[in-house]
């Protein structure tokens, strides 16, 4: 890449494809742990709750929910507990250990499909 002798288009396609691979295994690895809760906090007897989440830019997000708008998540994304005002959210069970607060941010899971053998 500091060659003089190189040609300056070859220096920048080299350029532009390590810039293209580094964002987008940036996206790709933001994708998969976006919807990771790095805080929670939560009164008992409040029906809201607090999360802050990281953006891609590492700065924390505060999201103030409620235990009504959360449904189970229907989608195949991996890490992803409940969803709520239509975003995903993932909760680390073995890290959150106020049992109460984990069963109400874990819907009951419904088939997305039921089975054709149910009544076999």
């Amino acid at each position: 890449m500091t060659s003089p002798d190189t040609n300056v288009i070859l220096k920048g396609a080299v350029a532009s494809s390590v810039i293209f691979f580094s964002a987008s295994t940036t996206a790709a690895l933001h994708w998969f742990v976006s919807p990771y809760i790095h805080k929670l906090k939560w009164q008992p007897g409040s029906d809201t709750f607090e999360v802050e989440m990281m953006s891609w830019l590492a700065t924390y997000i505060p999201r103030t929910l409620k235990f009504s708008d959360i449904r189970p998540p229907q989608t195949n994304r991996p890490f992803v507990t409940f969803k709520a005002n239509d975003s995903f959210y993932f909760v680390d069970t073995e890290h959150c250990h106020n049992k109460a607060l984990l069963a109400r941010l874990t819907p009951p899971k419904t088939p997305l499909h039921e089975s054709a053998f149910k009544n076999l």
